[in-house]
């Protein structure tokens, strides 16, 4: 089931509403009054700028854990391949776990973002929603907003919101029919990352990015002290580019 709203608060806590009734959702938005990101921040957008969208699916039976971080990649491959057939002159890369990255003249830029929410009942994962964030025609962001983000008209590149939302929907539905297991390895050829010099937040060591495990974390290395560790947050993470 898909709907089409004009403003809400969250796509994702629609869908999260619409869960209780329906086995599998879409909603998409003209307006997210109350949009989130990873770790709780804030997701900003103008109204009619921007792509808006939640997915939604409700667990008859336990996902596997396959399923689970395939969850995590496949929404990520959909915007990347999306945004690649609209201009393959543009530079573009994922930034583990998820987040879409644009080469600009002042460095690499976000440009879409998702969040992705596991409902469980004590151990046993009932539900997921994937929420999707395109920047399309928003020219000017927040202060509040301490990294670098662009838009696609920024880019130069002036598509409608409602042909990216549509493209997104397609693409989306590609990846989601896909076995887990290659879209976990297409994600780590997308993610570029392998032996990748990375900072870690907290050490003043460089790191070696070394592999992506069963689990979706990624094991990372010490140049200096060989010390290994596990990372399970891209905000822990920055790349020496």
């Amino acid at each position: 089931m898909h709907i089409h709203l004009s403003t809400v608060d969250s796509t994702n806590n629609v869908v999260k509403a619409m869960l209780r009734d329906y086995s599998s959702v879409i909603v998409t938005a003209d307006e997210q009054t109350a949009g989130r990101g990873r770790n709780g921040k804030e997701w900003v957008g103008d109204a009619n700028a921007n792509v808006y969208a939640s997915f939604g699916t409700r667990h008859t039976q336990q996902p596997s854990q396959d399923y689970l971080v395939a969850a995590m990649a496949y929404p990520s491959l959909a915007v990347y391949a999306l945004l690649r057939t609209l201009d393959d002159s543009i530079q573009i890369r994922l930034k583990y776990p998820n987040d879409i990255q644009v080469n600009t003249q002042d460095g690499w830029a976000k440009i879409a973002g998702l969040l992705i929410e596991h409902e469980f009942v004590g151990s046993r994962c009932t539900a997921t929603t994937i929420g999707v964030g395109i920047n399309v025609q928003q020219l000017a962001f927040p202060a509040t907003i301490t990294q670098l983000c662009t838009s696609l008209l920024a880019q130069g590149i002036d598509v409608s919101v409602a042909e990216v939302r549509n493209s997104l929907l397609a693409w989306v539905n590609h990846f989601s029919q896909q076995p887990p297991s290659d879209v976990l390895q297409e994600w780590w050829n997308a993610l570029h990352i392998e032996d990748k010099e990375i900072e870690v937040r907290g050490s003043s060591d460089t790191w070696k990015l070394e592999r992506l495990m069963d689990d979706g974390r990624l094991l990372v290395r010490s140049i200096t002290t060989l010390e290994e560790r596990i990372i399970d947050n891209g905000d822990t993470i920055r790349y020496n580019d």
